[in-house]
């Protein structure tokens, strides 16, 4: 596994991203299949011979090959094989519809899918780009049945939580096949 120490992104989240993802995933995965990795600032936490980042937007996803020109980047969906191990959602599922996802992971059948985004509809948002979709934990048990949820973590989020003058969490849900 990459070090997170030397690839520490700047975060206005008041704490390091790679550091938390890779703690929380430690051991968790052989293949990583990164779902939206958008501009490749995750990159770094896995091993370039364990990860793939898919990225449909060009932009985002010809920057991340410039920014990480040894790692595979796809702007076309991998093959159902790709991401048979560790689908990684990383603020990505919450812009998604629920059917969407659905697909996403008919596509795939990962073994396990780690989930990191702000929980709660509470948050949910109507209209706009991106479209927000926050979920309730309880969303998530219906829409992954196929799963065990089976560790979990949250971090508070800076940003959010001087926006919103109250603490704002991002939650780490690691769910595997039952």
């Amino acid at each position: 596994m990459a070090k997170w120490e030397d690839n520490i992104a700047p975060c206005d989240c008041g704490y390091n991203e790679n550091k938390e993802l890779a703690l929380f995933l430690m051991g968790q995965y052989e293949k990583v299949l990164d779902f939206g990795c958008g501009p490749g600032r995750l990159t770094q936490v896995f091993d370039k011979e364990d990860y793939v980042g898919y990225e449909r937007e060009l932009d985002l996803w010809n920057r991340a090959k410039v920014k990480n020109p040894t790692y595979l980047f796809s702007n076309e969906l991998p093959p159902a094989g790709c991401g048979d191990d560790l689908l990684l959602s990383y603020t990505v599922f919450v812009h998604m519809t629920d059917f969407e996802i659905k697909h996403v992971l008919r596509h795939f059948n990962p073994k396990r899918i780690c989930i990191v985004e702000i929980l709660g509809r509470q948050w949910r948002t109507r209209g706009g780009f991106p479209p927000v979709y926050n979920r309730d934990p309880l969303d998530y048990v219906k829409l992954l049945s196929k799963y065990n949820l089976t560790k979990q973590h949250k971090m508070k989020h800076e940003h959010y939580s001087k926006k919103k003058g109250r603490d704002v969490f991002m939650s780490y849900l690691l769910w595997e096949l039952k």
